[in-house]
């Protein structure tokens, strides 16, 4: 099942509702401006929506490879958006981002959609 861009929203809309900002903002502030948010997205949500989405894209992936250093690669930006648009609900939420930005102190900008640097997904083996 491919996840709607609605779909998608919607749950990060109801995540980011749900969280406790005061909390997380303490939090990373204190862990040196870092901040993990285990489960945002639920699992099962995770699992339905958008691991069969990513799991498409894996043969589309740029290979790298430093030994005994990483081994992994990624889609660009440009396959995203034409492969797999969906996972763009991610990277452009209004309400992610609304987040983050108050979370740092500072306003967050969506790149340029001719950046092929704008996002990427990565894969790690």
């Amino acid at each position: 099942m491919i996840a709607t861009e609605t779909k998608i929203g919607e749950a990060v809309d109801r995540a980011v509702a749900s969280l406790d900002f005061e909390t997380l903002r303490w939090e990373y502030w204190d862990q040196n401006e870092c901040l993990i948010l285990p489960q945002f997205l639920s699992r099962s949500f995770v699992e339905a929506n958008l691991a069969s989405v990513a799991e498409r894209l894996r043969p589309l992936l740029n290979r790298n490879y430093i030994p005994a250093h990483k081994k992994g690669g990624s889609v660009s930006y440009f396959t995203i958006l034409k492969q797999a648009p969906e996972f763009l609900e991610l990277y452009r939420s209004a309400s992610f981002r609304n987040f983050v930005a108050r979370l740092v102190n500072a306003p967050l900008h969506l790149c340029p959609d001719t950046d092929p640097h704008s996002c990427a997904l990565y894969y790690y083996t």
